[in-house]
């Protein structure tokens, strides 16, 4: 017996066989089971599953055959990492409407136009990847999608796009312009972190957070217009923006987060008087003005 199973849950598989079936009943794949098992080359799931972990299945270069149950619910991030074996002629590895990775060397790959989701990590590491379009269905972008895609310059999101994961866009280095589209409400926690080649960020109306450390190590940042109606600014927002000289902050926000300018050098605020914004700018004797 090579599995390990505990109330419906796959905790460990200790075989080292090319072609895995595992049994009905097993409803969740924990966390890393088959990480870095390059031996399997097909692997059967239950019917009965409803979860995959966490980098489950990373690790399995050679894994060519893999079903996805219609019952399962959720598949964790990292869950099919460097499963190249999986992916199709194009170079994209996609179950259903999700986009788990992509791992061909197109320097502007075209997304297939029946993606609704890319999965965490999806890019992550690309380094062929200069410029990309993401189709109009795709509703969110995981957590560190397109992190670390050192090359990508250009990023072009439709209107459909409600969620942007942390990290999504973490240091893409050579990205120098993006607008967040319209239905966006939340910026993830260092969702442009170390995007040092970034000049203009066009946020939407729909925006009512920023995240942590958002805009952090945006070097080339100089300007910013935080939408009317977003209400918080997360801390060390804007931390490391060097160049930061303005930043227009409405009446809405009512929470900024500690050390949201910490490392910048005094850049002067554009905001309501008597404003949240306000107050953080006479603490810290930044320069403000104020709205018309």
């Amino acid at each position: 017996m090579h599995f390990v199973i505990e109330n419906g849950i796959l905790k460990e598989y200790t075989g080292r066989l090319r072609n895995v079936v595992i049994p009905e009943g097993v409803e969740t794949i924990a966390p890393y089971v088959f990480c870095d098992h390059g031996e399997l080359d097909s692997v059967k799931l239950p019917e009965s599953l409803r979860v995959i972990g966490d980098s489950a299945f990373s690790g399995c270069e050679n894994l060519r055959e893999l079903n996805m149950p219609e019952g399962l619910e959720r598949v964790g991030a990292f869950a099919f990492e460097n499963c190249w074996s999986l992916a199709n002629g194009d170079g994209f590895l996609i179950f259903g409407k999700t986009l788990y990775g992509y791992y061909g060397a197109e320097r502007e790959p075209a997304i297939p136009t029946e993606v609704e989701h890319i999965a965490p990590g999806a890019f992550y590491g690309c380094e062929a990847v200069e410029k990309i379009a993401i189709p109009w269905r795709v509703e969110s972008i995981g957590a560190l999608a397109f992190a670390n895609c050192k090359r990508l310059q250009n990023v072009d999101m439709k209107q459909g796009i409600k969620t942007l994961g942390y990290g999504a866009f973490l240091n893409c280095y050579l990205l120098n312009e993006i607008s967040v589209p319209y239905g966006v409400e939340s910026l993830g926690d260092l969702l442009f972190d170390g995007c040092i080649s970034l000049q203009q960020i066009k946020l939407p109306e729909s925006l009512r957070s920023v995240g942590k450390y958002a805009f952090a190590r945006c070097l080339s940042l100089e300007t910013l217009q935080i939408p009317e109606g977003t209400v918080s600014l997360g801390t060390y927002a804007f931390c490391f923006c060097e160049k930061l000289r303005s930043v227009d902050i409405p009446g809405t926000v009512t929470s900024m987060g500690a050390d949201v300018f910490n490392n910048c050098k005094r850049p002067g605020i554009l905001t309501k008087k008597g404003s949240v914004a306000h107050a953080v700018a006479k603490e810290l004797s930044l320069a403000v003005s104020f709205h018309k």
